[in-house]
């Protein structure tokens, strides 16, 4: 399955190669940055389809990332990763609102069937809030004789957010390579 973009935060330049590396075949853009101020900066200006960061890093951890992407976007998949192996860290990034938690280190096999999943539960997401808008713009064209533009506008605006970047092309991730 291939996937736009990625965004991979972790301190470790190692760590943050060797994850690009891992992720070439599966993203045609895998930006990596060193700290969650970083992370911020680069997800102001740009969307992401998935975002992967550690749980310790120096200036902001990983959590407080997590609730700032939720804020700002709360359909975007986040990846939790850590080197500790923790029920509670677990359950915590779920909570939290965290897709997936992975520990490292970890193989290509299993970072790669964990977007996946990720993936096409962000596609389903997509689709259902897709879906619930669509419903409302019809109710809003079939209930009245002259239906609120002001509200159309709106909801066709919202739908173009889900639809101008889809998070995954099923038909087209077969075969490629990046």
């Amino acid at each position: 399955m291939s996937i736009g973009s990625i965004l991979i935060v972790d301190d470790e330049a190692v760590f943050r190669d060797m994850l690009i590396e891992m992720l070439k075949d599966k993203t045609s853009k895998a930006v990596a940055v060193e700290s969650g101020s970083q992370a911020l900066k680069v997800l102001s200006r740009n969307r992401f389809d998935i975002v992967i960061t550690d749980v310790n890093m120096p200036d902001m951890n990983g959590y407080q990332l997590l609730e700032y992407i939720k804020f700002v976007d709360p359909i975007v998949p986040v990846i939790i990763m850590t080197g500790y192996n923790g029920i509670y860290d677990m359950q915590e990034a779920i909570e939290k609102g965290a897709e997936e938690y992975i520990v490292k280190p970890f193989k290509k096999e299993e970072i790669d069937a964990l977007i996946d999943r990720v993936v096409l539960r962000s596609f389903s997401k997509r689709n259902k809030i897709l879906l619930k808008y669509i419903t409302v713009a019809n109710n809003l064209i079939t209930q009245s004789d002259e239906p609120n533009r002001g509200e159309l506008i709106i909801i066709g605006r919202r739908l173009l957010k889900y639809i101008e970047t889809p998070t995954v092309c099923p038909e087209t991730s077969e075969g490629n390579s990046t």
